[in-house]
């Protein structure tokens, strides 16, 4: 299931209180997405680790309260007894536990109460783990503990959805109009260049990584072995690469801004990259950026300006420029 699909599955689930697993890859965005389906849900967030817990952390600390010997809720534990709002209690990175830090989940999620100690009403518990093949040290879920959640999601990798993370995250426009040029490799992930025991000193392509590469390039680091620390040498070839044909664009950009007529691009490499940068500028000049593109502009490389641009700035879809561009783009697509 992609992102774009599972973002409004995941807010159903939650809104319901029904406890779900999500898996796949690594480093894929399964963490991100469940804190945005969360956040829109109107949610408070607790995320534990339980690759760093003991099977004995869930019930407490032990302690003397009058005269009477007793285990004490503490941490995580004690804010999911005392929650008083819709909570959801995300168990990230589940197939890592041990099998013992399993277990001692089992009564946790089903029970919702543990030593005596009851979870409120208001928490719904949520999981999300990688697989096996994927050698990120996961030795599998005890089946207990999966059949406790209603219902176990496959995550995959989604260009759209990893564009609108982008672009809501204020990634650079020359990676994001790379990543929509380049989409093959946006997760690129290949456990065979991962060790038997799940270690590895070489990154690979995926969401995550691409978001290091945005920071770095945020940062104006974009040397090439930096940028091959990130995501890979084959990756940072083909980024640099794409960078340099940007600089081809020269003052475009600022011509376009200044409400000048000049000519288009023909490179689809270029034309990727002036639409991502225009989505980015357009919110105060999307009139002057609208009628340039609409008489310049591709128009399938229009589409993609119309998506980035309202992804970008969601109230733009109320002018009437933007509504004039669609009904061309429409039109085009339909014919």
């Amino acid at each position: 299931m992609n992102t774009k699909i599972l973002l409004p599955v995941l807010k159903n689930l939650i809104k319901n209180q029904l406890q779900f697993l999500l898996v796949g890859a690594p480093a894929i965005g399964k963490t991100e997405t469940v804190k945005q389906a969360c956040e829109e849900a109107g949610n408070e967030l607790i995320i534990m680790h339980p690759v760093v817990s003991d099977p004995t952390d869930f019930k407490g600390i032990g302690a003397i309260v009058n005269d009477i010997a007793e285990f004490l809720p503490t941490g995580e534990l004690r804010k999911l007894m005392n929650a008083d709002k819709p909570t959801l209690c995300f168990i990230d990175d589940l197939g890592q536990a041990s099998p013992a830090v399993q277990a001692s989940l089992m009564q946790l999620i089903l029970a919702r109460e543990i030593n005596g100690k009851k979870i409120s009403d208001q928490v719904t518990f949520a999981g999300a783990t990688n697989r096996r093949r994927d050698k990120a040290g996961v030795k599998g879920v005890l089946q207990p503990l999966l059949s406790r959640f209603r219902t176990i999601l496959e995550v995959e990798v989604d260009l759209d959805g990893w564009v609108s993370w982008a672009l809501r995250n204020d990634m650079p426009a020359e990676l994001i109009a790379f990543i929509r040029f380049r989409s093959d490799l946006l997760h690129k992930f290949d456990p065979d260049a991962v060790s038997s025991t799940g270690e590895s000193l070489i990154n690979q392509p995926s969401p995550r990584t691409w978001e290091s590469v945005g920071l770095l390039t945020k940062a104006g680091i974009i040397d090439y072995e930096v940028i091959a620390g990130a995501v890979g040498e084959a990756g940072a070839t083909e980024y640099c690469g794409f960078l340099a044909m940007i600089k081809k664009l020269g003052n475009l950009p600022s011509q376009i801004l200044a409400g000048e007529m000049p000519d288009c691009p023909a490179d689809p490499s270029t034309l990727f990259a002036l639409s991502a940068c225009l989505a980015k500028y357009s919110a105060s000049q999307f009139a002057i950026v609208a009628r340039w593109i609409g008489e310049k502009m591709p128009l399938e490389f229009a589409g993609r300006f119309l998506v980035d641009a309202e992804a970008k700035n969601p109230d733009i879809s109320e002018q009437k420029e933007f509504a004039d561009l669609s009904l061309k783009v429409n039109g085009f697509i339909s014919c």
